[in-house]
């Protein structure tokens, strides 16, 4: 399944296992991490983590993003889950420290 959201000059897209180092590379970070879920922060942990979100974005359980720019710069995540018919949470948003105002809207 493709899904991109594009708006503002920022894309939307589905994370995958390539993403990894670049979402371990966030939650590791002591700023930005203080008010998600504690991870162990290996890369290897991270790409297991992934692998069996996979699974749940397979069945439409749930939707990992990256956000980047036109130029292709990762910025951030977010993510849709606990999927109802009208409610759904967000979570894992997070942000470069750098990005630019707006980045993360």
């Amino acid at each position: 399944m493709d899904k991109k959201i594009s708006k503002y000059n920022l894309t939307l897209r589905l994370a995958e296992l390539q993403d990894a180092d670049f979402i371990c590379q966030l939650r590791v970070d002591p700023v930005l991490s203080k008010n998600i879920s504690k991870t162990p922060g290996t890369l290897a942990d991270q790409v297991r983590w992934l692998e069996e979100y996979k699974k749940r974005e397979q069945i439409q359980a749930e939707y990992y993003f990256i956000t980047e720019d036109l130029d292709g710069k990762k910025w951030g995540t977010t993510r849709i889950y606990n999927l109802g018919d009208d409610h759904f949470t967000l979570g894992s948003w997070v942000f470069l420290r750098d990005a630019p105002d707006r980045k993360s809207v």
